[in-house]
């Protein structure tokens, strides 16, 4: 049986995409996804307690540079990737990714 290595993460960017460049590599993006999730209490009333865990994710040059003026802080992504281990960390490579527009705070 095939190992299923899909990743599915939906967040808000923390950073504008940088390029790397190493030797022996092909260049990428490397983009920070902020992810905040609630922590489920057992306290009556629930606890309003949120989790921010925030992922490394490797944008291709192509669609990074297309979407660049897009990829700002505070706008939301969904990415479909795969984990991808390089040295002593896991970073996501993206296969696919949807832009959408910030959240609009209500006043």
């Amino acid at each position: 049986m095939k190992d299923l290595n899909s990743v599915l993460l939906e967040g808000e960017i923390a950073r504008r995409p940088r390029r790397v460049k190493r030797p022996q590599e092909n260049p990428y993006y490397l983009l920070r996804i902020k992810s905040v999730s609630p922590i489920q209490g057992e306290s009556d009333p629930p606890d309003e307690q949120t989790r921010v865990s925030h992922y490394s994710v490797e944008l291709s040059p192509a669609f990074a540079e297309k979407l660049l003026g897009q990829l700002t802080e505070g706008t939301r992504i969904r990415v479909i990737g795969k984990l991808k281990i390089r040295g002593k960390t896991v970073r996501i490579q993206s296969e696919h990714a949807e832009v959408r527009p910030p959240r609009v705070s209500a006043a």
